[in-house]
Parts: structure tokens; sequence; C-alpha cells
């Protein structure tokens, strides 16, 4: 799976759960799901949930049978809390992308106003 492929996944699998996202560069009617791939304009403004996949995998190799070597890609899946977020919304968002993958792990960020950090949950997904 690569990181194009799992935010498609993302797409349909969270689509009714996030906010959009909004640049006020292309105008006011420029808005989308706030769901992600790779690094976003600074203009960009989310509003709501965000679901963002990290666009470079954590890489890991196990060596094999007669040596061959396996490589196993970990995508990070940032699910984060806008302003406008519904109570609740978050947990709904991580519950559901774990259930769907058996290889997920989440981790919670828990937020911080002082710092500016939103709650979040990271989702590491390993593709075996």
């Amino acid at each position: 799976m690569t990181g194009p492929e799992l935010t498609m996944i993302l797409r349909t699998l969270l689509g009714d759960l996030v906010g959009t996202y909004t640049d006020p560069d292309l105008g006011p009617a420029a808005t989308r799901p706030a769901i992600s791939y790779g690094e976003l304009p600074a203009s960009v403004v989310a509003t709501g949930l965000e679901a963002h996949v990290d666009d470079v995998p954590e890489i890991e190799s196990s060596p094999g049978y007669r040596h061959e070597l396996t490589l196993a890609r970990s995508w990070t899946v940032y699910l984060v809390e806008h302003d406008g977020t519904p109570a609740g919304r978050l947990q709904s968002a991580a519950e559901r992308v774990v259930a769907s993958f058996r290889t997920s792990s989440p981790r919670r960020v828990p937020g911080d106003e002082r710092l500016g950090i939103r709650n979040q949950i990271l989702v590491t997904i390993t593709d075996r």
C-alpha cells in the first residue's frame, strides 16, 4: 500500500467525520474535505477534524528464509481536532481507522493550549 492509496481509503472511511480545508489564496469558495497526504500549503486552514497522512513512511526490514529481505512500511496518520470539531469525533475516527487496519497502533497526544497543541491521535499503520 502506498501513501496515496491509504489516503483514498481514509477518504471513504472518514468522509462523514472530517471537517474542511479552506485555502484563502484560492478564494472563499475553495474548500475540500480535510483529508490530505504530504505537505500542505501554509495558506490552508483546517476546520473540524483533520486526517493527514505523512508522506514519508518508516521502513523496517526483516530477514527471511534463505536471506531474503522483507520490507514493511509504516504510515503515520494524524487525526487532529481543530476548532469546530464536535465532541467524540476524534475518538470515533480513531476507532474506525484501528478497526479497519489490523496492523495499526494508536497513540494519543493530549492538547496543550499554551503550546498551541491540539488534541490528536496518531495512528501508525504498517503494510506487511
